[in-house]
This record gives structure tokens, sequence and C-alpha cells, in this order.
């Protein structure tokens, strides 16, 4: 917790500058879930079969970023 408090400061205070038009609250819960999404995905990255067995999912580091990049920028970007 020590380096994870600071690290969402910064974060926020960089999310509510690319952000103008969001109202900060929204900004804290989105960052909030973000930062659950990501550590998550950092858990997952290549330890866990998951998903149906049919479904063949790819889990590497690249293959994790390239899903998840795009789902946290519409995330934030929503209104």
């Amino acid at each position: 917790m020590r380096f994870i408090k600071p690290m969402f400061y910064l974060l926020f205070e960089a999310a509510c500058d690319s952000l103008p038009n969001q109202p900060q609250e929204t900004i804290f819960w989105r960052l909030h879930f973000t930062m659950g999404a990501l550590f998550h995905t950092m858990q997952l990255s290549g330890n866990v079969d998951i998903g149906p067995k049919n479904l063949h999912a790819d889990i590497n580091a690249k293959s994790l970023i390239n899903h998840i990049i795009p789902y946290i920028t519409a995330g934030m970007k929503a209104r």
C-alpha cells in the first residue's frame, strides 16, 4: 500500500488533467476500477487457464496489453 497510494494519486491527477470535462468523483471511481482490472490482469498473466475449453485465449503480456488498453481507454472517456 505504501507505493500504491502515491501512484494512485499521480494517476488521478494525470487523469483529471487529461479529462477536464469529467467530474473528479467519476474519474476517481473509474481509475479505481481500472487499477483493479490492471492488477487482476497482471496476476492472470500466463498463470490461469480461463474461459470455456473451446476458447483458446492467448494469455501473454502482449495479448493482455492489446486487450486491456482499449478497454481502459473507453472506460475512462465514457460519458
